[in-house]
């Protein structure tokens, strides 16, 4: 990397450097980098450099500060009174809480940039969060409420342990796997499997990860992962190490299944773990228990299992009602809700909120997801509605092929009439916006023939991180509802948005698609490297 950098290679750097929370100030929530911590410390000087001399020059109370401002996001370097050359890090923050904006507003913090204990007042004292605390405190009595263990995963893997187990003392064999079997098999197509035998195994016993359940089927014909996430993050690449620590050490098992467990049955964020783990939701654990209930069980055990489901219902899924009452409550105190998703973990923040508010505030970090949940479930029903057969779905994304374009493709002889559909139309329903794309996988046959002969004709184009790596490739790419809609609309305004678009544009747009496939798979009998011409 020479001295000079131009944007391109500022926003590479911008996105690949590991960026810390400033946790001593977290009330001017920012991040940064230091340079004496980078393998590389020239691109920080480039860095560095290139936010000078492009950026505008601004304040920061008494200070001068030279920001850059680029994709919602304003950098500037630091410590602020140090001259250039002896400033050693670098920062950025969401440009709608840097200095400049909130002054604007007048809603800068009243006690300044100083080290202060990050407070919950305004939204522990907010009137629609008391209210949800009463609601989470004024249902029915469970053990669960009593002990604080309502949301935590761990309760929740010991339960489906216990259910799980043939041998459990709940006296039913293998009755609970198999009614949850059956409700994930209802949404995926999955190999059939016997639970005549099997063991199941909790938090890696026996394993050298800690994979939360992990069922084998004695004759070694199966083996099924389960990776229960309620409203924590993934762990760094931890998805992707256990896959293929089952991979490496059950390569001889024919059928290895891997299964993403949360409340609304989303996919993985990232796309490379998507392709390999099933997303399945706390809705198919709800029915299975249900259903499990129905058998002749103890007492108690049934007691314990009704308790077990009214805190499913109360605490891990949502009503439609209480997703907008938490996004409510998120709106207001953005700012807030920004920096306690990187200090949710600290003493301070625990140590001002009871368990209920504590759960309350993790659920409402996480409502954006289930916002993605009702979207995800709307767009499947619109399908349904103008008469599009699903093709495959990830969890976050639901995806249906091409009308006449398997027939166009067969024509040519780039498909062979057995294989598999490789180009494909998705909506794709995140918790920061609904897209529609135009996907070629990467891992299909016609893949190798077909790669760099199809060029992106939209004008947006795919996350910059989506490279070789990544499951598909992006042809065509259209924002039907963006960040700024997603966070402000009401669910019925996004879901009136979605259904719009499919009452007027998708027809349009699926026959543009049709159209340029349709083309270049004709032309490509006569002149395979004819690419498809760029309207972008």
């Amino acid at each position: 990397m020479t001295e000079k950098m131009d944007e391109g290679e500022f926003l590479l750097f911008a996105d690949q450097v590991g960026w810390c929370f400033a946790k001593s100030v977290p009330n001017w929530p920012h991040f940064y980098v230091v340079e004496k911590e980078l393998a590389d410390q020239e691109v920080f000087r480039a860095a560095r450099s290139f936010i000078r001399d492009s950026g505008h020059d601004g304040k920061f109370f008494d200070l001068d500060v030279r920001y850059y401002d680029i994709n919602g996001w304003t950098y500037w370097s630091s410590p602020l009174a140090k001259p250039f050359d002896s400033q050693y890090m670098l920062n950025r923050c969401k440009t709608e809480y840097s200095y400049e904006s909130l002054a604007e507003l007048g809603e800068l913090p009243p006690e300044g940039f100083q080290g202060t204990i990050f407070s919950l007042r305004s939204v522990l004292e907010d009137p629609e969060f008391k209210c949800l605390v009463r609601d989470a405190k004024g249902g029915e009595f469970t053990v669960f409420d009593v002990l604080g263990t309502a949301d935590y995963e761990i309760r929740h893997s010991n339960v489906l342990f216990w259910l799980i187990q043939r041998d459990g003392n709940h006296g039913q064999g293998s009755s609970f796997v198999e009614l949850l079997w059956e409700e994930i098999v209802a949404e995926h197509d999955l190999p059939t499997v016997s639970f005549i035998a099997y063991t199941v195994d909790r938090e890696g016993e026996n394993e050298d990860e800690k994979i939360d359940l992990l069922l084998r089927a004695k004759d070694r014909e199966w083996i099924i992962v389960i990776e229960n996430k309620l409203f924590s993050p993934e762990t760094g690449d931890q998805l992707d190490r256990y896959f293929h620590y089952i991979e490496r050490r059950y390569s001889d098992v024919p059928h290895r299944l891997y299964f993403y467990l949360t409340p609304d049955g989303i996919a993985p964020a990232r796309e490379e773990d998507s392709s390999n783990w099933i997303p399945i939701s706390y809705q198919a654990v709800k029915q299975a228990v249900s259903r499990f209930l129905e058998n002749p069980l103890a007492d108690q055990i049934g007691d314990f299992l009704k308790q077990y489901l009214e805190h499913i219902e109360r605490n891990v899924l949502k009503s439609v009602g209480s997703i907008e009452m938490q996004r409510n409550v998120l709106r207001r105190h953005d700012k807030t809700f920004h920096s306690l998703s990187f200090m949710l973990e600290d003493d301070s923040v625990q140590s001002q909120c009871n368990d209920v508010e504590f759960n309350l505030l993790k659920s409402i970090l996480a409502v954006q997801q289930d916002v993605e949940r009702v979207l995800f479930e709307f767009a499947k029903r619109m399908m349904a509605k103008h008469g599009y057969p699903r093709y495959s779905g990830l969890g976050h994304w639901v995806t249906m092929e091409l009308p006449g374009i398997r027939e166009k493709l067969i024509e040519s002889g780039l498909l062979g009439s057995t294989d598999p559909q490789p180009i494909l139309w998705s909506f794709n329903s995140r918790p920061n916006s609904f897209l529609v794309e135009l996907m070629v996988y990467k891992n299909k046959p016609i893949y190798s023939k077909i790669r760099g002969k199809l060029e992106r004709y939209s004008r947006e184009g795919p996350e910059p991180n989506r490279g070789d790596k990544h499951l598909v490739e992006i042809l065509f790419l259209k924002t039907i509802i963006n960040a700024d809609q997603i966070i402000h609309g009401s669910l019925e305004e996004l879901k009136n948005t979605i259904a719009a678009y499919f009452d007027s544009d998708l027809q349009k747009d699926l026959a543009e698609a049709s159209n340029r496939i349709g083309n270049w798979a004709c032309a490509t009998n006569q002149t395979p490297n004819k690419r498809m011409e760029s309207t972008g």
